[in-house]
């Protein structure tokens, strides 16, 4: 698929979303009982229609997207460079660290290695700067000859007499000067903003075959009885008030898995604070998301208070349920994240 291709169905899909949002004939496709569908997943969209009416099978599922996935390079550099800059060969040290120790240490270093190496070369073809380089330099070495020619004009027009053919010089060294003008411009011109993003993987689009597609039975609320919208309030299924047991079944469950999240809060039954350098090499493993990063693991931590952008937070359930996120608000750029007092006895008396 081109790139062409996706972006203009990212854009149909807001495009569609917009429109049933500001007028009511949008809402639904001709002969449909319900509204259409747009749902936002993590890292997917889906575009749906209502369930049809009048033959089945002629409305449902659109088009799923599924997203594409950026890295910023300036932030994976600092943190990689951060890594083998500290790196510390502990095969030196084959009396204090076990072989398996040793080989994690290893794998890591080689891990952070070839995500440079892998990110670098698109990061310079997309912001062209070897081209940039090579015109600068260009610019440069013309510029230093054309003072040159410049210089030796002035010898030239002060020892002439002939009043024509001193002005023939002067329009020379004038001609000059308005070609240097003009490719100095013709360099500020290429000096464009550098793109920091980088896909490392692209984005796709499903379009469904509407006609092979069995749209499943939906229990529908009464044809009859208008349907009443407040556009202040969210439509979500997010559970506020678990119980207590809930609430530690949801827990023990989670600790019992072998997710990014199960990972941080069994640091945090021994710990009170998770270091970034400890997450980047202890907690995060290679099988985890990329987009996982430091950055956007804090604010999944938290609860923010806006629901439709909370329902994607981990355990965000029980975070409500106990009115407090699983860690302090760190603040801008933080080395480290601080685990609340809520969660923290919460964790203990599953311990």
């Amino acid at each position: 698929m081109s790139d062409k291709e996706y972006f203009e169905a990212v854009q149909l899909f807001y495009e569609e979303r917009l429109k049933s949002q500001l007028k009511e004939k949008f809402r639904k496709c001709e002969g449909c009982q319900g509204d259409k569908h747009f749902i936002e997943e993590v890292g997917k969209l889906i575009y749906s229609c209502g369930k049809s009416s009048k033959s089945k099978g002629k409305c449902g599922p659109q088009m799923t997207i599924t997203l594409a996935k950026y890295l910023y390079y300036p932030e994976m550099k600092e943190d990689v460079s951060k890594i083998l800059n500290n790196y510390v060969d502990l095969k030196q040290f084959k009396d204090v660290f076990s072989k398996e120790e040793i080989d994690s240490h290893n794998e890591i270093k080689k891990y952070n290695e070839e995500l440079l190496h892998k990110c670098k070369k698109p990061f310079l073809e997309k912001n062209q700067l070897k081209q940039r380089e090579n015109l600068i330099k260009k610019t440069h070495r013309n510029r230093i000859q054309l003072k040159k020619d410049q210089t030796l004009l002035i010898s030239k027009i002060q020892k002439e007499e002939d009043e024509d053919k001193k002005e023939t010089l002067m329009k020379e060294y004038i001609q000059i000067n308005q070609r240097i003008k003009e490719e100095y411009e013709d360099l500020v011109k290429s000096n464009k903003p550098l793109n920091q993003f980088i896909v490392i993987e692209k984005g796709s689009v499903i379009k469904h075959e509407l006609m092979n597609i069995e749209i499943p039975e939906v229990i529908e609320p009464d044809a009859l009885e208008p349907e009443v919208i407040d556009h202040k309030s969210w439509k979500l299924k997010l559970n506020k008030n678990l119980t207590k047991d809930e609430i530690n079944k949801t827990i023990k469950d989670t600790l019992n898995k072998d997710l990014l999240i199960s990972r941080i809060l069994r640091h945090f039954i021994k710990n009170d604070i998770l270091i970034k350098d400890d997450y980047l090499t202890k907690i995060r493993h290679d099988k985890d998301h990329l987009e996982n990063r430091w950055s956007e693991l804090i604010p999944i931590l938290m609860k923010s208070g806006v629901e439709n952008t909370d329902k994607h937070h981990y355990l965000i359930d029980v975070q409500y349920s106990i009115n407090s996120s699983i860690i302090e608000d760190p603040g801008i750029k933080p080395g480290y994240i601080t685990i609340t007092k809520p969660w923290k006895k919460l964790l203990l008396e599953l311990k």
